[in-house]
């Protein structure tokens, strides 16, 4: 039986995280993958040979491509950082 938090009298034994963190990786999230389906649609369609009509699949398959390759090196780049220093330079 979970007992409370003695300092604060919370009986909550759910962990919530910090509202600035989750708006962060959101934020992160959205940038990332606005920024890989403008760059494929680019690549591909202004300044390549790929048709509109392929647009659902091609494209979006390759802006998600670079979208899971973007944020995977952010997490694996700035992981350590957080385990050695116990802080990530804050997003803005």
């Amino acid at each position: 039986m979970h007992t409370g938090d003695v300092v604060t009298g919370n009986t909550d034994s759910r962990s919530e995280p910090a509202p600035a963190a989750s708006n962060a990786a959101g934020a992160l999230i959205g940038w990332a993958t606005t920024l890989s389906l403008a760059y494929a649609a680019v690549r591909y369609h202004v300044l390549g040979p790929v048709d509109w009509k392929d647009f659902p699949f091609f494209i979006l398959n390759k802006a998600l491509a670079l979208d899971a390759f973007i944020l995977l090196t952010l997490n694996f780049g700035l992981g350590p950082v957080n385990n050695l220093t116990g802080r990530v330079p804050p997003g803005g």
